[in-house]
């Protein structure tokens, strides 16, 4: 059932002259599938059909987008023209399929509502499942109700497909896209086949690196030879830097590396232990021999200690408020003329009002090592080794720091962390 609000926008009292209104629709499926394309295309073809047999309406386009997720606005590029052309003027109406279909995040489902409520006039929203019209009074209080449903929904789907993958890797089943990664591609029954054309060019990269070229280089030489990288792109330092680094062309696989902390955003992050790591060795076939895997970490070691001094090992530390892994940077004071600068850890979010204060390194360190004399009398203070070696990740919390222990054991800290004349 279509509502009679959609109606009522044309008939307003006092008209002179009727006036159509321009109605679009909203289509959206989740997936590559072959079901999901054909309902893609279904649901394509009932609204340009819907629309289009009333007489009172203007067909005012359909705005599709293929096989991205509900729960993100930030690519789904047609959604975005739609609010666009709303706020233009060039539309009255929209019709959508359902809630999930529009959005699972809540948050951007009532705030795309409510900028089209005020927008003048009003361009409204007709969920077809759920028979709600945001141009009806009671249309944002259901709809609220059933977007945090919709949202719950996707998070669980979220947690089913962490817990899936998971469970692949603690069984040594990698999730892996070779098709991104230069030398290898998958043969039969999954295996990973080496490509020798792609190979060569590794070859060439771990060999050139031992005979002392740098990673600039080595991409520069690459780039007149006319090769180019899994995605077609020229060579850069950083290119060569990420095989030489990568630990599946010497024939082993080291899974979970990264984490996905926000269900809604699907942003991978570098993971600092919040989820175990598995490594299998001799997974597959190596481009390499491990005599030469080996060699060139312990050249890339010494260029690290070469360039300066160690990094620091709270690079661990979370922000116990939003989540956000913890930047170090530099504190600058002046005193007495001179410039003095420090190292301190502060979390990004502060720029979007995260409340956690800038924390100073070296109160850190002597925060640390006051609890580790106070569990371990023969300690000495801040031990560097120990940290790396037992703290899987920390929880800063102001003046307290949680250490998770890679034993399972949760150590807490606590002390003045912020920035002061006593670490210049």
């Amino acid at each position: 059932m279509i509502p009679a609000t959609i109606s009522s926008l044309e008939n307003g009292e006092g008209a002179e002259k009727k006036k159509k209104t321009r109605v679009a629709a909203y289509c959206r499926v989740s997936t590559g599938e072959e079901s999901q394309q054909t309902s893609y295309a279904t649901q394509k073809e009932f609204y340009t059909r819907l629309i289009r047999e009333r007489e009172e309406w203007e067909f005012a386009g359909i705005y599709a987008d293929e096989a991205l997720s509900g729960t993100s606005r930030s690519k789904r590029v047609r959604f975005n023209e739609m609010m666009q052309d709303a706020a233009a003027g060039k539309l009255d109406y929209i019709i959508t399929k359902s809630i999930s279909r529009f959005a699972r995040n809540t948050l951007d489902t009532l705030n795309c509502v409510r900028q089209l409520r005020r927008l003048d006039p009003p361009v409204g929203i007709y969920f077809e499942k759920e028979n709600i019209d945001t141009l009806d009074a009671k249309g944002e209080l259901i709809l609220t109700i059933l977007s945090a449903l919709a949202q719950e929904e996707s998070r669980s789907i979220s947690e089913n497909i962490r817990w899936t993958f998971q469970k692949n890797f603690q069984e040594g089943k990698p999730h892996v896209n070779l098709r991104r990664m230069t030398g290898y591609d998958f043969g039969p029954e999954g295996s990973w086949v080496i490509v020798e054309e792609q190979a060569d060019t590794v070859r060439y990269i771990f060999r050139q690196y031992l005979q002392g070229k740098s990673g600039s280089r080595i991409a520069g030489e690459l780039n007149e030879m006319g090769r180019r990288t899994a995605h077609g792109n020229p060579w850069r330092s950083e290119s060569v830097y990420c095989i030489l680094r990568n630990e599946k062309y010497v024939g082993d696989l080291e899974m979970q590396k990264t984490v996905t902390r926000d269900f809604l955003t699907h942003r991978s992050v570098p993971n600092r232990g919040e989820a175990p790591r598995y490594y299998v060795r001799d997974h597959h076939p190596g481009i390499i021999s491990r005599k030469t895997w080996e060699k060139v970490q312990g050249m890339l070691g010494e260029g690290a200690r070469r360039k300066g001094p160690k990094p620091s090992p709270f690079q661990n530390l979370r922000c116990g408020y939003c989540g956000e892994g913890l930047r170090r940077m530099a504190y600058s004071v002046t005193r007495e003329g001179k410039r003095i600068s420090y190292p301190v850890w502060a979390c990004p979010g502060r720029a979007r009002g995260c409340s956690l204060p800038v924390l100073a390194e070296r109160a850190l360190e002597r925060s640390f090592g006051e609890m580790l004399k106070e569990r371990q009398e023969e300690s000495e203070g801040f031990d560097r080794g120990f940290y790396q070696s037992f703290v899987a990740w920390g929880k800063a919390l102001g003046d307290i720091v949680e250490y998770h222990m890679t034993g399972g054991e949760v150590w807490k800290s606590e002390g003045n962390l912020r920035p002061g004349k006593d670490f210049l």
